[in-house]
């Protein structure tokens, strides 16, 4: 890994590294992991201003230190932590064999996650092919995702079930199983290997305005702009 954070019983900050070639002996690294994190519930993580670039390995391997469901190989991970808010804003993630940016698994507190201002390019290009541009799942909480410019998830595999939340891969930008509100917006995706912008069974309110989408489904040919599906609350596009 470029950098790892584990069993740390309070906050977490992770600013303004520059992180390049991460993996290369290993073929299990991270750019940044951030994992079992916190304890109470009331604490604050914040990934915000790092460059990652070369990120190798094949993705899709389970996590070593973690287990399953998330695998290794991402940009920028935030797996497993008690947090009232996690922020990740303002990174530059290139060339990434798995997912950009993948927060997965709040385990207790408020919960609430903002991706905002990130900029990724040449994703999912390991060959097991599952990768996302930004994947949030499985969070406490509300998740807001505005900002960001997502380019060339390649993803082999693409359309096929992700390892981690088990929807289908290759997405510039997927949220999924969020208990309360999500907006995503101003964001753009180009070139994405199965759908621009997936939402997936949201139980609150879900707002998708504003978001820039260009060629995507280039590997799944059957993916769309934008996918909405089993969502409770009201919804905007």
């Amino acid at each position: 890994d470029g950098i790892q954070f584990n069993l740390i019983r309070d906050n977490a900050s992770v600013t303004g590294n520059n992180i390049s070639l991460a993996g290369n002996i290993s073929t299990t690294g991270d750019g940044i992991a951030v994992e079992s994190v916190g304890t109470a519930g009331d604490e604050i993580i914040v990934v915000s201003g790092n460059t990652v670039a070369d990120v190798r390995g094949t993705g899709g391997v389970t996590n070593v230190d973690e287990g399953g469901p998330t695998t290794e190989n991402d940009g920028i991970r935030v797996f497993n932590v008690a947090a009232a808010s996690v922020t990740i804003d303002g990174n530059n993630v290139s060339v990434v064999a798995d997912d950009g940016i993948e927060m997965a698994s709040i385990t207790s507190g408020a919960g609430n996650v903002t991706v905002s201002n990130n900029v990724l390019n040449t994703i999912g290009a390991g060959t097991a092919g599952l990768g996302d541009g930004i994947l949030v799942t499985d969070i406490l909480g509300g998740a807001t995702v505005t900002g960001n410019a997502v380019s060339n998830v390649l993803s082999a595999n693409g359309g096929a079930a992700d390892n981690v939340d088990g929807y289908t891969a290759g997405d510039g930008i997927r949220v999924s199983d969020v208990p309360l509100s999500v907006v995503i917006g101003g964001n753009s995706v180009t070139n994405a290997a199965d759908d621009g912008v997936q939402a997936k069974f949201i139980a609150g309110a879900l707002s998708v305005t504003n978001n820039r989408v260009t060629s995507v489904s280039n590997v799944s040919n059957t993916g769309d702009g934008v996918d909405v599906t089993q969502v409770t609350g009201n919804v905007t596009i």
